[in-house]
């Protein structure tokens, strides 16, 4: 203001002098003094102006100056509050909208918006806004919301093309600006969008809107490119930093879900708990888990964390294929959504709007190509590829789980069925692995082995438990029990023990052992099954006492009289009276009967029981067959049928000598029992294929019809059951013919058409080397050992022809003295004696000088195979009372006297 006032004085003075001049000379009439004044006006005038100029240009310069200024504040205002924005924002979604808000209220502008490029690279979408808070301008907002914008298309996708601001003065007006209609009813005009770049990539585009048009500002234009280069390095800093710390989080979120679901919890929990680590680890405003229950079809919610934590409502039960969680298991695939408003699977849009909802996730639970349940999510911001990622691989860990626990409930079911049922059983189980370590014991192992510690070794478990073999003396060896078998692999099958424990009683058990294997088919154990017979054996102790009871007390005396009847029918006493004769004839028939249906009942018995043994050796077929014919010489006879042989091979056959004559003789008779009279059976030997030899009967009867074939060979069918059938017989014959057979490994069977006849057929395996006789020397002495005077009285009438001296004994103390003074050349034993036993007689004489005299045993108990081995002395033969034919026994006899067998050819045809 000073130079101004002292230029304003100046004029002043020298106006007043020129004015004061002019006067003077006006007044004094001089007309020089008149010029000069009026040339030093008008030069005062000229100054004048000259000053005006000067003070209107200093005023313009000092206006341009201010608003330089002012832009320069407002620039460094601007620049400030992005700083300062950009400095406190913990994230780009945090720090841009701010960003935006800084902008617009430095520069005035209402309206900001942030485009992100989308990870395709292929568009920009609306990531971030601020607007005006006194205007509504929702409808512009929602429908840039909307948009994708392709590169070049609209303002920021110009912006993004050029790479480079972009100024609009009414973005209305432009063609290439989809949204110029909405604008325009929201009252926006002007616009500008500057690109945020790093190097030359472009990262997003700003764009802000203002009411009123303006012209192109070129230095808010540079500062906006340089706000997008500064831009450009937060976000790539921030971006970075983001993907580090959301790998961290994602990896944080896998490994606390993967803990959670390795936990011993129930199912329910263990899935809330997921639930529970997506909303914490991916701030999700909730999340859900569904299971498939198969029956129903139907998707059940188990958990539900967040904003909602109830399971029942609307979406506690989908149907697979309804709503957007049961496509998603229909079609079992993802569902992902970063846009949930356009999301057309979304039926509450509304709702999703209200509540900001931006994002959704939802993933099958597929196992082995089965869905197992759902698991899905909400969130109020956008999911990364690398979330979305972990969500993929929780999802199949949860499917995983979802599976490991319902195969645990189901073992658990199982195992505590299987629990229910080993405790109930009467038989002991027990498992141990391969080690020798206990892994299980049911209540009846407990019982019968009390074990408080841990198993000792495998190879003291004989020791330790007193497991004995069958003889009740000698323990298991070491390692050989059944259970120490099994966990070395090997199959044992049932096998007898007594276990006689110091402390209390014994008992016998029998068991079975199993090795256990993996599915790879690797040894893991072994498994022992043991049954207490204490009782059986007990039970079958007085059973066999009885049976041996019932031999001794029913065939002794049948033996003594059919022996008897026999020997009168030949002529040994009187010679009776027709009428005498027949009775008699009678009363032989009869017994004969009744020895056959005490010897079939034993034998069934036995076969039921599993005690039929057989004493296997090497047989001739013919000598099988000649036996036959001669033992039913008589019989044939009586029934006026004739016996023919017909044996085309010589080959041995491999088998029990009385069973299997024993079985011919039940076919023969049957076939002599069926036929007609003046017919005749034959008796047949083949080699069939397979070496295996075939006996045959055929007969002439009256067949068998096909539907009856099948009956046969069960117990007690006859063909004809009424009371009034012409042929007699139990019906047990065939059934126990059967069994004979099929327990030497042959088969047996029969071919029948109605009045054709039968034949019945069986095979038995064929040996190479036929058997050597055994015969001994010595001098006719045979010892009678028997508690029966009448069976001893019947011996010693049979043996009067064979010119022998017979000795009798009628206990075994006798015995042994008869043996030491006469020197027997052959005892006749029955083994059920009073005080001293059979068995007790040969033990006796075994290491005497009579330990290798012949010896027939003759008695009604049959001999099993174990015991047949105690009773050897020199040459021995087992014939059973009863069973035996006196031809066999008389054959016996002399075998073992050294006489040879009588020829018996010529009796195979009956007398004229």
């Amino acid at each position: 203001m000073y130079p101004s006032l002292k230029i304003k004085v100046s004029f002043a003075v020298v106006f007043a002098l020129a004015l004061l001049g002019l006067t003077c000379s006006v007044l004094c009439r001089r007309p020089e003094l008149s010029l000069a004044s009026l040339v030093l006006l008008l030069s005062a005038c000229f100054f004048a102006f000259l000053c005006h100029r000067h003070r209107l240009d200093v005023e313009a310069h000092m206006a341009l100056v201010d608003v330089a200024r002012k832009s320069i504040e407002r620039r460094r205002e601007a620049q400030h509050a992005v700083t300062s924005v950009l400095s406190e924002a913990a994230a780009p979604e945090e720090g841009m909208p701010e960003v935006l808000k800084a902008i617009c209220c430095t520069f005035e502008w209402e309206v900001g918006l942030w485009w992100l490029l989308d990870p395709s690279e292929e568009f920009l979408s609306l990531s971030g806004i601020w607007q005006a808070p006194d205007k509504d301008r929702s409808n512009f907002v929602e429908a840039s919301r909307k948009l994708h914008l392709p590169i070049s298309t609209g303002l920021p996708g110009t912006s993004w093309a050029r790479n480079e601001p972009v100024w609009l003065v009414d973005a209305t007006v432009e063609a290439n600006f989809p949204r110029g209609q909405v604008a325009a009813e929201a009252g926006l005009h002007a616009a500008c969008a500057f690109p945020v770049v790093r190097g030359e990539k472009v990262l997003g585009v700003m764009e802000f809107f203002s009411p009123a048009m303006q012209s192109p500002d070129a230095d808010m234009l540079e500062m906006f490119a340089a706000f997008g280069s500064q831009l450009g390095q937060f976000l790539e800093r921030k971006q970075a930093l983001a993907a580090v710390l959301e790998h961290a989080r994602i990896a944080e979120f896998v490994a606390d879900v993967s803990s959670k679901l390795a936990q011993s919890d129930p199912l329910p929990i263990i899935l809330h708990n997921c639930c529970e680590s997506i909303v914490t680890h991916l701030d999700a405003a909730f999340a859900r888990i569904w299971t498939l229950n198969d029956k129903d079809n139907v998707l059940e919610l188990q958990s539900s964390a967040g904003m909602y934590t109830h399971i029942d409502g609307a979406h506690a039960r989908v149907p697979v294929g309804a709503l957007k969680i049961g496509r998603i298991a229909e079609e079992r695939l993802p569902h992902l959504s970063n846009s949930v408003l356009d999301d057309p699977r979304v039926g509450d849009r509304e709702w999703a709007r209200r509540e900001g909802m931006v994002s959704f996730a939802g993933h099958p639970l597929i196992l082995a190509d089965e869905v197992v349940g759902v698991m899905a999510m909400f969130a109020r911001k956008p999911l990364s590829d690398a979330t979305l990622s972990a969500l993929a691989s929780v999802a199949n860990s949860v499917a995983q789980t979802i599976r490991r626990k319902r195969s645990e409930s189901a073992l658990m079911v199982s195992e505590s069925r299987l629990s229910s049922i080993l405790n109930c059983m009467s038989e002991a189980v027990i498992v141990a692995d391969t080690q020798g370590k206990l892994l299980l014991l049911n209540a009846a192992a407990q019982r019968m082995f009390p074990i408080d510690t841990e198993l000792p070794p495998p190879e003291m478990w004989a020791e330790s438990f007193s497991l004995y073999m069958s003889d009740m003396r000698t323990l298991f060896p070491p390692g050989q029990d059944p259970l120490a078998r099994a966990i070395r692999g090997e199959q044992v099958d049932m096998t007898e023990l007594y276990v006689q424990p110091p402390d209390s009683t014994g008992m016998w058990i029998t068991t079975t052992a199993s090795p256990l294997r993996s599915p790879e088919g690797l040894l893991i154990g072994g498994l022992v099954v043991t049954r207490d017979v204490t009782e059986r054996k007990a039970a079958e102790r007085r059973v066999s006492e009885f049976y041996s009871t019932v031999s001794h007390e029913l065939r002794t005396p049948l033996t003594s009289i059919r022996a008897s009847l026999g020997l009168i029918e030949g002529g040994l006493t009187e010679e009776l009276q027709p009428t005498a004769m027949e009775l008699v004839e009678i009363a032989r028939s009869e017994c004969d009967r009744l020895i056959r249906l005490v010897n079939d009942i034993l034998d069934m018995k036995k076969i039921e029981a599993g005690r039929l043994e057989l004493i296997l050796s090497s047989l001739d077929p013919e000598k099988l067959v000649l036996r036959t014919v001669e033992a039913l010489h008589g019989f044939a006879g009586e029934s006026r049928v004739s016996l023919k042989t017909d044996v085309k091979s010589q080959h041995p056959v491999t088998g029990d000598r009385d069973r299997i004559l024993q079985v011919l003789t039940n076919l023969v008779s049957n076939a002599v029992k069926f036929s007609l009279p003046e017919s005749e059976v034959l008796i047949a030997v083949e080699q069939v294929p397979g070496r295996h030899l075939r006996f045959s009967v055929h007969d002439r009867g009256p067949g068998i019809a096909g539907k009856d074939v099948k009956k046969l060979f069960t117990q007690f069918q006859q063909l004809d059951s009424s009371d009034t059938r012409p042929k007699g017989g139990t019906g047990l014959g065939l059934a126990i013919a059967r069994s004979i057979i099929e327990a030497h490994g042959g088969t047996i069977g029969v071919e029948s058409q109605p009045g054709q006849g039968a034949m019945f057929w069986f095979e038995l395996p064929m040996v190479t080397v036929r058997a050597a006789e055994t015969t001994v020397p010595g001098s006719p002495k045979v010892l009678i050992v028997d508690d029966d005077p009448p069976t001893r009285a019947v011996i010693a009438q049979m043996l009067r022809g064979l010119e022998v001296e017979c000795l009798e004994a009628e206990n075994g103390e006798q015995a042994l003295s008869l043996c030491a003074s006469d020197n027997p050349d052959l005892i006749i034993l029955d083994l059920i004696l009073p005080g001293m036993s059979g068995f007790d007689v040969v033990e006796q004489l075994r290491p005497s000088k009579s330990g290798q005299v012949p010896l027939l045993i003759y008695s009604a108990h049959e001999a099993m195979a174990s015991e047949r081995e105690r009773l050897r002395l020199g040459a021995t033969r087992y014939l059973t009372k009863a069973r035996s034919s006196d031809g066999e026994f008389m054959e016996s006899v002399r075998d073992l006297l050294g006489e040879r067998p009588r020829e018996l050819k010529a009796l195979l045809t009956p007398p004229p």
